[in-house]
């Protein structure tokens, strides 16, 4: 059984099932039966009749699920040793029916005996609002003898054969359920110390299971509703008693815990007061790095010791065809002039040499330009002679601060 299922079965002690009869396209017969079960207890079983649906449902609690069984006038069953395409399933049944006026169902007793059943919506739908209206939670539709092969899935030995006057449901030794059309005169049963009319068999039937092996209806969206409901009220009483079972023992752990507090507070306290002087210790060890750290910013030595570490590593990619004769670090801006402040290019490194090979060369140039931390690279000076060619690069490094 699906959680779901489960949820609507177990989630209510009361269950409905009703068989409606039409005796014409707009009157009609209701047995039933109201399933009452408490935890582990045997179910108790209430029998209802009566010819108004709504004096019938007058009688029942409300918020409760209901499954309906419907037959008579107007419901015509055929059936097939094969299964029928379901856009053929109405005319099969009934040559040159429209499929605007009617729903189906298909019901599989076995691979060789295959029940279809059509209804006209407006006999269906006359049923579904009644329910409705009456505040009831219609979970499961179907037509005809179809249910009554639920009774012997939990079946002891009491029943081997079912007439419904129009058919005949049988169970074999090897568990194969048939159905055989007959004009057997339908009797009375008892079923686990309760005795049932034909009528009542379907009924009792039809509560015994939401989702029958084997079924199928045309509109699902008829019960869709109901389901849905009867879902949500379950969860919301789960949620419900979890948030009052949620609120007592955070009340309870608020009172333990308040019982402790002053005690708590107290420890606390000369916790607090043994971390002020190491609190104090750590405010002037603060202090101290803050002025380090502005010395170091102020005379750009923590820039100096950034950009020194990158020229190590641009003089190790330095290629053997490449000769290095100077490497500057903050190059100068212009000319050193008397009594002023000596002015240079913050995170630039100049490089002058020369090379024998311009390919080498411009490989050089490519990989610096590629490092992630060198921010551009720029050919000052180039000098091509003969044999060897002088340049002058200046490498702006990306990362120094």
């Amino acid at each position: 059984m699906k959680i779901g299922d489960w949820v609507i079965k177990k989630g209510n002690n009361k269950h409905l099932s009703l068989q409606v009869n039409f005796i014409s396209l707009s009157d009609f017969q209701i047995e039933g039966v109201l399933v009452s079960q408490e935890k582990n207890d045997d179910p108790q079983i209430e029998i209802i009749s009566g010819d108004n649906l709504k004096d019938v449902l007058k009688e029942i609690p409300a918020n409760i699920p209901v499954s309906v069984n419907i037959d008579g006038k107007g419901i015509i069953h055929k059936i097939h040793n094969k299964p029928v395409a379901h856009e053929k399933v109405i005319t099969s049944v009934l040559p040159y029916a429209s499929e605007e006026e009617y729903e189906y169902q298909v019901f599989e007793f076995n691979k060789n005996q295959i029940l279809y059943s059509i209804i006209k919506k407006t006999q269906l739908q006359q049923i579904v609002k009644e329910i409705q209206e009456e505040g009831l939670h219609l979970i499961s539709l179907s037509f005809g003898p179809a249910p009554l092969k639920e009774l012997f899935k939990d079946n002891t030995g009491e029943l081997t054969e079912i007439s419904t006057g129009r058919f005949c449901i049988k169970h074999q030794t090897d568990d194969l359920i048939s159905i055989e059309e007959n004009k057997l005169i339908a009797e009375e049963v008892t079923f686990k110390g309760n005795t049932y009319n034909p009528a009542q068999q379907v009924a009792y039937a039809n509560s015994l299971s939401i989702n029958v092996d084997g079924y199928y209806f045309s509109n699902p969206s008829f019960c869709e509703k109901g389901k849905s409901e009867l879902k949500f009220k379950f969860f919301s009483r789960i949620v419900f008693l979890g948030s009052l079972g949620l609120l007592f023992v955070v009340l309870l752990i608020n009172f333990l815990i308040f019982s402790d507090l002053s005690e708590e507070v107290g420890n606390l306290e000369v916790v607090y007061q043994s971390q002020v002087s190491q609190l104090d210790k750590l405010e002037s060890k603060e202090n101290e790095f803050q002025k380090k750290d502005k010395f170091y910013r102020n005379y750009g030595l923590r820039k100096s010791f950034e950009v020194s570490r990158y020229s190590d590593i641009i003089a190790s990619k330095i290629p053997s065809r490449i000769k290095l004769d100077q490497m500057v670090i903050f190059p100068l801006t212009g000319k050193v002039k008397l009594h002023k402040a000596i002015e240079t290019e913050s995170s630039k490194i100049s490089l002058l040499g020369e090379t024998s090979n311009d390919q080498i060369f411009n490989s050089f140039l490519n990989q610096l330009d590629s490092e992630e931390w060198i921010h551009k690279v720029q050919v000052k000076n180039y000098i091509n002679n003969k044999d060897v060619s002088l340049f002058n690069i200046e490498v702006e490094i990306t990362k120094a601060e």
